[in-house]
């Protein structure tokens, strides 16, 4: 799509720019094919390693529409510090929690 090829432009001038910088880029995660083609397309573009994560939320049967507009969330992080996926599985947990406070929701990682 137009958005991801914005995106992956993006993180190749940051590249070319600052070999060495972080770069965190958030996405709605509304399809399970297109993200793993922007997954490939990340991990094919020679911008650096990159780690990925996805939140997801389920607010339940009972909620409104309006609850189930962005269902699962995803960052990817190019040339992740080196501790950042340890401290990410610590800490996801307690971010899906506050996410999803009512026993009826329910939010992994």
């Amino acid at each position: 799509s137009f958005s991801e090829q914005q995106n992956l432009a993006i993180l190749r001038t940051l590249h070319h720019k600052w070999a060495s910088c972080c770069t965190a880029l958030w996405f709605p995660i509304m399809d399970a094919t297109r993200t793993a083609n922007m997954y490939r397309r990340v991990s094919g573009s020679g911008v650096g390693p990159a780690l990925a994560c996805e939140v997801r939320i389920d607010y339940g049967s009972n909620a409104s529409a309006s609850n189930h507009v962005l269902l699962r969330s995803g960052v990817v992080v190019v040339r992740p510090p080196p501790d950042l996926e340890v401290a990410l599985r610590e800490t996801l947990p307690s971010l899906c929690s506050f996410l999803a406070p009512h026993p009826e929701h329910r939010a992994e990682a």
